[in-house]
């Protein structure tokens, strides 16, 4: 009887398929490796779980906590302000996050960028509460490019400490839990930094479109009624800050919004000017003493807050040029726009604005996304 034979393995074969299966293994992996560190679309990392120390100041506990970020990890350290680095009088422009929120998203760094580009010039500063900034390429970027970019955090007990708003800050009557802690903070930031060093603020959500080139001083109205508080321009010690922190002090009312905010600097306004707002408002641009100079809501507030889904509206931008060749500065009201998404390509007032302002920070917020 003959044995039934079967078909023999070569080793060889069998080597061979093993062979491949790790080489495919290692180029996938070579793939992914290179991808994350030299693909040109950065994402912005994830936060991790993180439990701040003790010896952290009460301040940033308010902070921090009331905008969800007390747990976050702080990030790389950073020079502070007034502490390591030291502005110039009045060749400033400051924008800040008090939310102690050390990963702003693309559109925050958009109205940074925006300023930085549009004035070469001019110091800006980007105002940290985290203790530090995440890890992310696009703030490296923005550093490399705009030299004219510093990215800082505060130490607001330094900072306050000897200025007339001291007594407010200390006091923590804006820090209780039935008020805005984040916002009445920025209220009062705002104005310090331009007593202490001049120049210009910006809120975040505010795009810088054309060089600032009005003399300093400058406000502008948001509407009839009301002086907006997104954009400040003042030489450093202007008797008109101490008169707005001296009657925020005085009208604080931690149940009001905007106490210390719109609604002081359009009481002090008045006061300086000695005449009602609509009055003013019909005739600006208007001078008033103190060289205060108020400027109609096309210059810097052209879309009022109601209307501000126009920035989104496809082919609203289609003249842009025309329709703000008067207007310095786009105000993007992000308490009601933040949940609206600019699509890519649709020419919206908002897409042509970030095309022209803040192009890198467009760029990378897209390279994978159709929309903003």
């Amino acid at each position: 009887m003959t044995a039934a034979k079967f078909p023999s393995t070569k080793p060889g074969a069998a080597q061979a398929a093993l062979l491949w299966l790790v080489l495919a293994g290692l180029l996938i992996l070579i793939y992914y490796i290179s991808y994350d560190r030299f693909s040109p679309v950065y994402r912005l990392p994830r936060p991790r779980p993180f439990f701040r120390v003790e010896n952290d100041p009460w301040w940033r506990e308010v902070v921090c906590k009331r905008a969800g970020h007390w747990e976050e990890e702080p990030g790389t350290p950073l020079k502070k302000l007034f502490r390591d680095v030291t502005p110039e009088k009045d060749k400033n422009i400051f924008l800040m996050d008090t939310a102690c929120n050390s990963n702003p998203k693309y559109r925050v760094w958009c109205s940074v960028e925006s300023w930085a580009k549009q004035h070469p010039n001019r110091q800006v500063w980007f105002l940290f509460t985290a203790g530090g900034m995440a890890e992310a390429e696009l703030p490296h970027i923005l550093l490399h490019r705009y030299p004219n970019l510093h990215v800082v955090d505060v130490d607001l007990e330094e900072l306050f400490r000897g200025s007339p708003l001291v007594p407010l800050f200390n006091s923590r009557k804006w820090s209780r839990e039935d008020t805005w802690p984040v916002e009445l903070l920025s209220d009062m930031l705002r104005v310090l930094v331009l007593w202490r060093w001049g120049g210009v603020y910006s809120d975040t959500d505010v795009l810088s479109i054309r060089p600032f080139t009005l003399p300093f001083n400058a406000l502008g109205f948001e509407n009839p009624h009301q002086i907006g508080s997104a954009f400040y321009s003042f030489h450093a010690q202007n008797p008109m800050l101490l008169d707005l922190m001296e009657d925020m002090q005085e009208n604080f009312d931690p149940r009001q919004w905007g106490s210390i905010g719109p609604l002081a600097i359009s009481r002090v306004v008045e006061q300086t000017c000695k005449k009602n707002l609509k009055e003013l408002s019909e005739k600006a641009p208007t001078k008033c003493p103190g060289n205060l100079m108020l400027f109609p809501r096309r210059s810097f507030y052209p879309i009022p807050y109601p209307a501000y889904g126009k920035f989104f509206n496809p082919g609203g931008g289609k003249d842009f040029d025309k329709m703000f060749n008067e207007t310095f500065t786009l105000h993007l009201w992000n308490k009601m726009s933040k949940g609206t998404e600019m699509k890519v390509n649709s020419s919206s007032i908002y897409e042509v604005a970030a095309r022209k302002v803040c192009p890198l920070t467009f760029q990378i917020a897209t390279a994978e996304s159709d929309v903003f």
